[in-house]
């Protein structure tokens, strides 16, 4: 895009040298950008895609999700006009937005005496994800419990069912980070979604780390 930028300024464009793609000459900048997007930047982020691994695929994909919780506020007005401050309204979420990326999910799966949120299956590859929800009202050491009771599922759950990744996604009121200890050793990765009423720039998180 950078580029596309200099030689705009340069009054010199990308689809006059590329005479094989046809183009309104009387289109807007705005357009002819678009166009570049299109023709060129999508094809790039496709291959790119395609050749990542299936279980970097779907890591990208709760990526692109996390960021689109931290850009808008679907998820908060949702839990909002409901009055539902629990997790099923977070998991619905999350299972439409890998759905319709292509991506079966499976919910509610048995793990021992408890369950697993959300088990997500593309290619064969399996991904194991946990989802909590911490209020602000909530005291430090009940929800430090239940992470570590939920990561505990996770380990069970991969053991299990010999899957190579597991994901702890918590979505919290609370201006706090979760960090994983010893992040080398293990493939269980945590995600921290802030949903507070701050703005992003208002928030100050603070790292909390998890024992895995």
């Amino acid at each position: 895009l950078q580029w596309y930028e200099k030689r705009k300024s340069e009054k010199k464009y990308y689809y006059q040298d590329c005479k094989c793609l046809e183009y309104d000459k009387d289109a807007s900048e705005a357009d002819k950008m678009q166009m570049f997007k299109t023709d060129v930047i999508r094809p790039i982020i496709d291959y790119i895609i395609f050749n990542l691994q299936d279980e970097k695929y779907v890591l990208y994909l709760l990526d692109r999700y996390i960021q689109r919780l931290k850009l808008f506020n679907i998820v908060k007005e949702k839990i909002k006009s409901l009055g539902r401050k629990n997790e099923s309204v977070l998991q619905d979420d999350l299972c439409l937005f890998l759905y319709d990326y292509g991506i079966d999910t499976h919910k509610e799966e048995v793990v021992g005496d408890g369950r697993l949120d959300i088990l997500t299956n593309y290619n064969r590859e399996y991904l194991d994800i946990k989802v909590k929800y911490i209020t602000d009202t909530e005291k430090r050491a009940m929800y430090i419990e239940r992470i570590k009771a939920a990561i505990s599922q996770i380990k069970e759950y991969m053991l299990r069912k010999g899957t190579k990744r597991g994901c702890l996604l918590i979505y919290t009121e609370k201006e706090e980070e979760f960090v994983a200890k010893n992040i080398n050793s293990n493939n269980i990765l945590i995600q921290s979604v802030y949903i507070g009423s701050k703005t992003p720039s208002e928030v100050k998180f603070e790292p909390i780390e998890i024992p895995i």
